[in-house]
This record gives C-alpha cells, structure tokens and sequence, in this order.
C-alpha cells in the first residue's frame, strides 16, 4: 500500500482470498477484523473473491456481493417490504444490500446488529450503474459509494464527515 497523499484515502484490494489474511488480522470482541496500526480495515467475501480495504480512517467499511448471487430475488421478495419502511428514498435492492453491509462493518457490528438502527435516507446515480447512497445509522451519518467492478457490486462505506475519500482500486 501506498503512504496516503490526501487527507482521507482509501485502498481496496479486490481479487481471490487470501488465505494468509486470518493470521495476520486481528479482531475486536465483536468480531470486527482489524491490522494494528492501521486506522481503517475491513475485508468482505463473495463466491470465491475477497476484497481488503486499507484506510486513514477508523469508520470505514467495504462489502461486495456477487451480481448474479442464486438466492439474491429471494432476499428482495422477504426483505424488501420491512427495509422500505426503514428507509427515506428507494433504492436498488442489492446497492442498498452492500451499502447497508459496508455500514455495519464500518462502525464494528454484523447487520443482524446495526440493520434495525439503519435506514436509507438519499441516493444519486454513478456512472457504469454505480450509486453514492446515504445512510444514517443511530446519530451518525455515512455515505456509501457503490459501484460495479466485473460481475460484483463493491461498497465502501465511511463517515460522511470525513468528507470524499481518494479511493485507489487494485485488482488481481
């Protein structure tokens, strides 16, 4: 990795597991993986692909999720109803899915946790079917960048405080 340039970076890398990771990661009581020394980690996997992201800052979260997952219609059609009465605006069942999932992680907790102190509350396209989603989990406020990288939907979710990160993209 890189020594961060801006005030607020970013670095995910997205490619096959790494088996080596759970020796090198540590994890908080809940659960949370985390690298000593570095602010930000987080890692999420999907049908065989893992991504690791690297930050300069503590709240920040990443989920991917495969496109074509086989049980993704049946999620939507059990979950859908309870989630849009959480939420302000809707979205993408599977970008709401991811941003949801990178919120959760960011602040330490599993979505069965944070899922019911968090809702949806603005949202505005990307380019390539991609989407910046906001969301409010208890009294903070984060901002989830979704966007699509092959046949998987990548989230990095982070306090909106931090303001927008460089977010540096390495594939393997």
């Amino acid at each position: 990795m890189t020594v961060p340039s801006s005030s607020f970076d970013v670095t995910v890398a997205l490619g096959a597991l790494d088996p080596a990771l759970s020796g090198r990661a540590a994890r908080t009581r809940l659960g949370k993986p985390y690298l000593p020394g570095l602010a930000g980690f987080g890692v999420s996997d999907s049908a065989g692909m893992q991504a690791r992201l690297y930050a300069n800052r503590k709240y920040v979260g990443i989920d991917i999720e495969h496109l074509d997952r086989p049980d993704l219609a049946v999620r939507e059609q059990r979950l859908a109803a309870w989630l849009a009465r959480r939420d302000r605006v809707v979205v993408d069942f599977l970008a709401g899915w991811v941003a949801r999932e990178a919120c959760a992680k960011s602040v330490g907790l599993g979505l069965l946790h944070a899922l019911p102190r968090l809702s949806i509350t603005g949202a505005r396209p990307l380019g390539l079917g991609g989407a910046e989603i906001g969301l409010v989990f208890s009294h903070w406020s984060f901002v989830a960048r979704c966007e699509r990288v092959g046949r998987v939907l990548l989230c990095v979710c982070y306090r909106q405080e931090y303001g927008r990160p460089r977010i540096s993209l390495l594939q393997s």
